[in-house]
Parts: structure tokens; C-alpha cells; sequence
């Protein structure tokens, strides 16, 4: 191999590393930093409570460090995108009582072309009763369960609209 050679192939070696360097940086360093691009702001929140007059006139109030929030179940959708142009939704249940989560139960949907995603999800869904259940409400947050990071970042948008939504 003479010189030249020896020279153009350091070069590519560099602008290889360069830009694998880059790419590894746009993909993990800059994750946390903006999450409305990532979790879009599409949600639907019924808290069950109020579906019957009876159940919403008998709820309780908890104090929490951060306000009161009503005993009862409550219910959010959140859509979100992920990698290669795909989209994403969860679907999260909770019931609190005297502040605390005492029951969870997601419900996820995802582009059946995606199998990444759906081996998230899975992890996710298998890791996040532990995560949650027994927390107070008021100061919850997961992160990355089961690896799943952007599924994550969509349950604790869930969790924002709950707590709005189970302020006494």
C-alpha cells in the first residue's frame, strides 16, 4: 500500500468516526431536552368517577404535597412518534386512592411494521406496575421502564393530565 493509499484510508477512517460520533450525539445526547417533539399533545382524560353522580359526590380527597386530588379511576390516551416516521399510542388507567396510585393498567398501539417498538412496549408494560403502584401521584414520575424511553416520556404526559384531572 504506498502512501497515497495509506493517507485517503486514514481520512475515511476519520470522517467515518466523525460522522458516527455526530449521529450518536443527535440521537442520545439531545433525547430529554425537548420531549414535545417527541410526545405529541393529543389526550383524552375521563376520570371514571364522574361518569356516576353517585361516585363523584361520595369522593374523597387526599392531601398531597402538591394540592388534593380525588379518589377514584381516571383514564388518558396520549399519541407520540417514534423512530423511522412511526406513531405511537398509550392508553393509561390509573386509580388513586388517598393520593396514591394503587392500580395501573396501559394499553399501548403501535404500526405492527414496527417490531422495535413493540419490543419496548412489551418491556414496558411488564415493568411499570412495579414502577408506579404504592407512589403518591403528586410527585410521580417514571424513567426509561423497561428501556423504553419515548413510552416512558408518554406515560408521564398521561400522569400530567391525571393529576390535572384528579385535583379536588
Amino acid at each position: 500500500m504506498n502512501s497515497k493509499d495509506k493517507f485517503l484510508v486514514t481520512v475515511g477512517t476519520v470522517a467515518v468516526l466523525g460522522v458516527a460520533s455526530f449521529t450518536g450525539y443527535a440521537l442520545f445526547a439531545t433525547k430529554n431536552t425537548d420531549t414535545t417533539t417527541q410526545v405529541a399533545a393529543q389526550s383524552t382524560s375521563v376520570p371514571s368517577s364522574s361518569a356516576s353522580s353517585t361516585a363523584a359526590s361520595t369522593s374523597t380527597t387526599a392531601s398531597s404535597a402538591s394540592g388534593t386530588y380525588k379518589d377514584g379511576q381516571y383514564s388518558t390516551t396520549i399519541t407520540y412518534g417514534v423512530p423511522h416516521g412511526y406513531t405511537n399510542s398509550i392508553t393509561v388507567n390509573l386509580t388513586v386512592k388517598d393520593g396514591v396510585v394503587t392500580a395501573v393498567d396501559t394499553t399501548n398501539s403501535f404500526e405492527s411494521r414496527d417490531r422495535e417498538s413493540g419490543m419496548y412496549i412489551d418491556s414496558f408494560e411488564s415493568g411499570i406496575s412495579g414502577s408506579v403502584v404504592g407512589k403518591s401521584l403528586s410527585d410521580l414520575a417514571v424513567s426509561y421502564v423497561g428501556g423504553a424511553s419515548l413510552t416512558s416520556l408518554a406515560f408521564n404526559d398521561a400522569l400530567d393530565t391525571i393529576r390535572s384531572d384528579a385535583k379536588a
